[in-house]
């Protein structure tokens, strides 16, 4: 059975990159009838973050990408002796060696590597001394002088040179792993078949294979997902999109938005299709058609997605209303009534403003206009094409017949008809009547159209509204 994992560090909020990894070996798990884990790499006790746990459990949840062990993963600080002693096992096979090199040796190895222009990395200066194990001392993995060669899910065939490969550190002085040795005792023990990570570990994944093979464990398949770029192609920064994934949430994107933007970084359908379901992601989701090369982040392009999922989610506005802001949410219900139309004044604000917008943090902006009355600019109330005279007649006659409309009747098709007519009545342009309405009553130059804010207004607001805006040009 495949069986994939996400094995995330908890020094910081997850952020795109790392999330992305995720998605990805959650849907080629379901894709392939497998399994999706979850394990928890907490051997840097240096930037080790205690609420990282609960945030990376919490936006699994939210994307609906839980691990089959959501609430208990495995933990690597609880098996500091299943890796001490693996590890000994390593020396013992003489597949290990221990160094006590210090800090001050490195550094200047380093140092003289980079100025003479060689690649920096362990010389194997304790390889062959036989030293005890001892506090201060760390256990480096003898690497063999042969080639490594491997199928890359992704990238094909990849092949390494020993001569590029350093004898990697697998136990620290602290007696805490790396990730090297770590994460293949723990991928043997959970019965990983398949690691997909960042193409940040492809140099690595020698010394991976080479453990694997000391220890005597069944050899994973790799895939190495490209990074995430910034629109110029280079590192993605805050400014870019690489913030916390839970930013995302705070913005009003919605998680199968986010599924579906993040699953087109780098995987490509095939087709010209963009809109996907996370059902649809697991049926058709396959490695084969990942790209090798780095995926840029288009903020546009997730603004769209969010959009068209928005759209949707109009078909549940019971949804809609747990989603958009607590003070927006409370302002619909207290509003709320039952138009002339039969539609409630809370059903026809949702369908009038979320096709506006890309996120729902700009929902309350959207529905300011039937909050407060508007603050007006006389300047701005007369069409730039009219006259203060025009723009005058034409509010006059509006209020005037507005007035004859019975509450019943107030309502999107007898209020734009009742423009139109005094457009033609008064022989005046659209222009000269719709533009001065829709600003007396939103204050915005861009706005719903006139008889749909006038409509969830109600009459009589409507008419204050546009008397307002007749004193203000008087």
């Amino acid at each position: 059975m495949v069986t994939t994992r996400f094995a995330p560090s908890p020094t910081g909020d997850p952020h795109i990159g790392n999330i992305r990894t995720a998605l990805f070996a959650y849907l080629f798990a379901k894709h392939e009838g497998g399994e999706f884990l979850l394990r928890i790499e907490d051997t840097d006790q240096k930037r080790y973050d205690e609420k990282s746990l609960q945030t990376i459990k919490d936006v699994l949840t939210w994307l609906k990408i839980e691990p089959e062990n959501l609430e208990n993963p495995m933990i690597q600080s609880k098996r500091l002796d299943i890796y001490k002693k693996e590890a000994m096992r390593l020396l013992e096979q003489r597949d290990a060696y221990v160094c006590n090199c210090s800090k001050e040796r490195l550094d200047e190895l380093r140092q003289t590597q980079a100025k003479s222009g060689k690649p920096t990395g362990y010389d194997g200066h304790c390889r062959d001394l036989n030293l005890d194990f001892k506090d201060g001392c760390v256990i480096r993995m003898k690497v063999p002088n042969e080639k490594i060669v491997f199928q890359d899910l992704i990238r094909d065939e990849v092949s390494f040179d020993p001569s590029t490969i350093d004898d990697q550190i697998i136990l620290k002085s602290d007696g805490f792993p790396t990730y090297h040795l770590a994460h293949v005792v723990d991928d043997n023990e959970m019965q990983v078949t398949h690691v997909i990570r960042s193409e940040e570990w492809l140099p690595s994944t020698p010394k991976h294979i080479i453990l694997n093979k000391m220890l005597g464990f069944r050899q994973v398949r790799y895939a190495h997902v490209p990074v995430i770029l910034s629109p110029s192609g280079g590192k993605l920064s805050k400014r870019d999109g690489a913030v916390g994934i839970l930013s995302f949430l705070h913005h009003g994107y919605l998680p199968e938005a986010l599924i579906n933007y993040m699953a087109l970084l780098g995987w490509n359908p095939k087709t010209n299709e963009e809109f996907f379901t996370l059902k649809d992601l697991e049926e058709r989701f396959d490695l084969k058609n990942v790209n090798k090369a780095g995926a840029i982040f288009d903020q546009k392009k997730l603004d769209n997605i969010n959009r068209a999922h928005l759209l949707v989610l109009l078909g549940d506005k019971d949804r809609l209303m747990t989603l958009i802001d607590e003070q927006s949410a409370e302002f619909l219900k207290k509003i709320d009534r039952e138009l002339p139309s039969g539609q409630s004044v809370k059903d026809v604000l949702l369908e009038l403003i979320v096709p506006r917008i890309d996120k729902l943090d700009e929902f309350s902006n959207h529905l300011e206009i039937f909050v407060k009355k508007p603050n007006l600019d006389e300047t701005i109330l007369v069409f730039r094409k009219s006259t203060k005279e025009n723009t005058l007649i034409a509010l006059n006659e509006f209020t005037q017949k507005a007035g004859e409309i019975p509450g019943e009747d107030w309502i999107f098709d007898q209020i734009k008809a009742l423009m139109e007519a005094v457009v033609e009545q008064k022989n005046l342009s659209n222009g000269d009547v719709f533009w001065p309405i829709r600003y007396a009553l939103s204050g915005m130059e861009k706005s719903p159209p006139p008889e749909e804010i006038a409509t969830i207004l109600g009459k009589q607001e409507t008419l204050e509204r546009i008397s307002r805006a007749v004193e203000a040009l008087q």
